[in-house]
């Protein structure tokens, strides 16, 4: 059986249509079917509502993970940086909350032993110090009190 031809219509009642026309291969037979464009498109429409759906939610989860990934980044960093801002006010505090073992997390604990050493260059400048005026005091000390001695004889 072959068919000759198809044809697009729409129907007093504005129902579309789709008809194909042919006739058997002696000649005797006129074969018509009509299909209707809804059903025949039907299969089409679903997998566009599905393809639609699928790249909605594919967008949303990129975007999530964007914005997750991007906050995991950028948060030691914001943590490194507040820190900084502390230690040039003088308040030598190191970071305390676990790091990751990336890039900035190296980064965070190099600046932690900066802070530590730091801090304790600070402490043996100030006891030094401390341990340098003890030292001037005991000689002045010592300048008066044998004055003092020689002086009530």
């Amino acid at each position: 059986m072959e068919f000759s031809g198809g044809a697009y219509t729409k129907d007093k009642g504005g129902k579309n249509r789709i008809i194909l026309t042919g006739n058997t291969e002696l000649g005797n037979l006129l074969v018509r079917t009509e299909i209707p464009r809804e059903k025949l498109l039907a299969k089409i429409n679903q997998i566009q509502g599905v393809t639609v759906i699928v790249i909605l939610a594919s967008c949303l989860i990129i975007t999530l993970m964007s914005f997750g990934l991007s906050y995991t980044i950028t948060r030691p960093i914001k943590a490194l940086r507040k820190s900084m801002k502390q230690a040039e006010l003088g308040q030598y505090l190191p970071i305390e909350k676990k790091q990751a073992n990336d890039e900035i997390g190296s980064l965070v604990n190099s600046y932690n032993k900066m802070i530590v050493t730091i801090r304790t260059l600070i402490e043996d400048v100030y006891i030094g110090e401390i341990k340098h005026r003890k030292a001037k005091f005991i000689a002045l000390q010592n300048q008066i009190n044998p004055h003092m001695l020689y002086n009530l004889w």
